[in-house]
């Protein structure tokens, strides 16, 4: 089998694939030629172009989450050595 490419990982595959789910046009297509009752087409359409929303929101939502794996990471700031104010005795 193949190897993703440097920087891509199975979530960034997942996140497309869900992506993949937003082309609903011959959805639409298929369903203006499978029922000829009108009310039966809206109710495909409807169900079309919400599952084609939650599919586009899902993947914006999972590829925009994923952090950069090629970024350098953050620097983590230096604590400050504890100074102690209590009077010497």
């Amino acid at each position: 089998l193949g190897r993703l490419p440097r920087g891509t990982g199975w979530v960034h595959v997942g996140g497309l694939a869900f992506i993949a789910g937003i082309g609903f046009t011959v959805s639409l297509f298929v369903a203006s030629l499978a029922f000829t009752d009108p009310a039966i087409t809206d109710l495909a359409k409807t169900g079309i172009f919400l599952g084609s929303t939650i599919a586009g929101v899902a993947g914006y939502a999972m590829l925009r989450t994923i952090k950069d794996p090629t970024a350098a990471p953050e620097p983590q700031p230096t604590p400050e050595p504890a100074i102690d104010s209590a009077p010497a005795s």
